[in-house]
């Protein structure tokens, strides 16, 4: 051992880092097929069995969220200290586990506690990835921004693929689809097990989870200006995946082009084609990075979903409109779905760079993310 410099992005390194990203996107296409096979499940209840008020899939939503959002700069800290890879395992498994309870019941509190339990997953797992990229990617800001958009692109994917197979499995397995979903968790239980696997922090370092970080974190200048937008852009993008399935597969709304009748497949593949809109404009971003200041790129994007916002709103009241003045409309809200799709990797390499100020507490700063 030299007092010579070991590269950050080294052939091992890179190895683990690749495991990192790709075991992610396998976490985010598990959770992103539960989402929507709970979507088609609770849709198929409300047309066959009862009412479920639209309210509930808002709550659903709240609890996975809450979830993940209250644990996760714990979970991030103790990565910190035990090391990350303990935790992406531990995220895999509660996620997988989660979704098996939901064949055996269609009760709603059952659902509830399943959403909870994938917010852990996500908890556990997010901070732990997102604290080895970072450290593995300091020192440019260029190689940050390009590996947090390769991050980002492989996290939509996962999220598309997702939900592309929730209306495969639904339509062919129904609620035993649930069972076809803690498959995909144990794929990425498999390739995270390929993380290297050492102490979250700089070596011979264990730092204790300290609330301190984050009270420093609160008042940083750069946190305030961006928790703001990142809470709004999450915010409109939640109650798009919360609903969306649910909307489409219900008995169809004359009044609404986008309300009802649609297949489980089809709002799979229709869900699918949000997110490849967001996969090939994270990939067009990735260039902008280390030329454009990441507070200038988050700018950009949320000024473009308020007006995709509108766009959609006048989408799905176009029934009298011609087939080529819908086409148009499709084709400006997929044009700012790619300019929107340019905030995350920024924000991600945000909050890099932000870590390079608390290093031994890379995976709570990450925490953040959530």
């Amino acid at each position: 051992m030299t007092g010579r410099p070991v590269p950050e992005l080294n052939t091992f390194n890179m190895r683990s880092t690749v495991a990192c990203i790709v075991g992610n996107m396998l976490l985010r296409a598990g959770s992103a097929s539960a989402t929507g096979c709970i979507a088609l499940y609770l849709a198929f209840i409300k047309r066959e069995v009862h009412d479920v008020p639209a309210v509930f899939l808002g709550f659903l939503a709240v609890a996975f969220y809450t979830s993940e959002l209250t644990l996760a700069p714990v979970f991030g800290s103790l990565s910190d200290r035990y090391g990350r890879k303990f935790f992406m395992l531990l995220g895999t498994v509660l996620g997988g586990v989660a979704v098996l309870v939901l064949p055996l019941s269609p009760a709603l509190p059952i659902f509830v506690a399943v959403r909870i339990a994938e917010g852990l997953s996500s908890a556990s797992s997010v901070p732990a990835v997102l604290g080895h990229l970072a450290a593995n990617s300091h020192g440019s800001a260029a190689v940050r921004g390009r590996i947090m958009a390769v991050f980002e692109v492989a996290t939509i994917i996962g999220f598309g693929l997702g939900f592309v197979m929730s209306g495969f499995f639904w339509d062919r397995l129904h609620e035993h689809a649930f069972y076809a979903v803690s498959l995909v968790y144990g794929a990425a239980l498999l390739v995270f097990t390929q993380v290297l696997s050492r102490p979250g922090g700089p070596a011979g370092e264990h730092p204790h989870a300290r609330w301190e970080v984050y009270k420093r974190l609160a008042v940083h200048s750069s946190t305030i200006g961006f928790a703001p937008a990142w809470v709004t852009i999450n915010a409109v993008l939640g109650m798009w995946f919360a609903h969306l399935g649910f909307q489409l597969a219900q008995v169809d709304d004359p009044s609404q082009l986008l309300v009802g009748g649609f297949t489980g497949t089809q709002v799979g593949l229709a869900t699918g084609g949000l997110a490849l809109s967001f996969v090939i404009g994270t990939a067009c971003w990735a260039a902008a990075f280390g030329r454009i200041a990441t507070q200038t790129i988050m700018t950009i994007s949320v000024s473009a979903l308020g007006i995709c916002c509108v766009f959609l709103y006048l989408l799905n009241h176009t029934l009298d409109t011609s087939p080529g003045q819908i086409a148009g409309i499709v084709a400006v809200v997929v044009l700012l779905l790619f300019v929107v799709s340019g905030f995350t990797p920024a924000a991600l390499a945000h909050l890099a760079e932000i870590s390079e100020g608390f290093k031994e507490h890379r995976g709570g700063v990450m925490g953040l993310y959530s």
